[in-house]
């Protein structure tokens, strides 16, 4: 288990840019010579794109939440006057 956790971690140095250009060079070589680790390392670095991906997708949902409820909420309307104000402006002097 040790050892499966200094690979994992290894691995991660090497996606993150963690690791000295010279370790670097040595990982890419074990790279060529260890099918295993290429498709640990493939598949780590696949999960890290899915986490990222997933992490945007509910940064996006909460952010279209709070918009529906500051633009949709007759409570509201001040504050959403005072933004499309500041906008409408910012518009005008760019034309």
């Amino acid at each position: 288990m040790r050892t499966s956790l200094n690979s994992i971690q290894e691995t991660e140095r090497f996606l993150s840019g963690a690791m000295a250009p010279g370790e670097r060079l040595l990982y890419r070589a074990k790279l060529l010579l260890d099918r295993t680790l290429f498709l640990d390392t493939a598949l780590q670095s696949l999960v890290y794109r899915i986490i990222v991906a997933y992490g945007r997708k509910r940064k996006r949902a909460e952010l279209e939440a709070l918009h529906r409820s500051l633009f949709n909420n007759p409570e509201k309307v001040t504050f959403r006057q005072t933004i499309e104000n500041i906008f409408d402006h910012g518009n005008e002097t760019t034309r």
